[in-house]
């Protein structure tokens, strides 16, 4: 009965041969590989697969070394969103012109809340 046991363990450790070859072909393959292996290949991190496409696209079709794909995508991601940022910063200059008047309105409510009115009145003037 020990050798059948014996027998059978050796039995499990024959059965993980093909899985041990199949890492040590991942280990041996090129970084690439592991690469798209472990994140362009997950299937749950797609915005990860798509800056690592988006990187690798810089890397291989520019033939730049890894640092400057990555120095040139971060530049034209910042320039292709500047509009974005610029109107950001316009309506930031908008909401602190108007915080005044929208602290005032919100203590005006407040008060009015607190004697038991209706606070609909200042909360339509606040959306104005």
């Amino acid at each position: 009965a020990a050798g059948d046991a014996v027998g059978s363990k050796l039995g499990d450790l024959a059965d993980l041969s093909g899985v041990v070859g199949d890492v040590g072909a991942i280990v041996g393959s090129s970084i690439r590989d592991v690469e798209l292996a472990l994140i362009a290949n997950s299937g749950y991190w797609s915005p990860v697969e798509l800056c690592y496409k988006y990187m690798y696209f810089l890397h291989s079709t520019v033939e730049l070394p890894w640092v400057g794909a990555v120095a040139l995508g971060t530049l034209f991601i910042r320039a292709m969103l500047s509009p974005l940022n610029v109107e950001q910063m316009r309506m930031a200059e908008r909401m602190s012109v108007a915080k005044p008047e929208l602290d005032r309105l919100n203590a005006e409510a407040k008060a009015a809340v607190a004697e038991g009115a209706d606070g609909m009145k200042y909360t339509a003037e606040m959306q104005k």
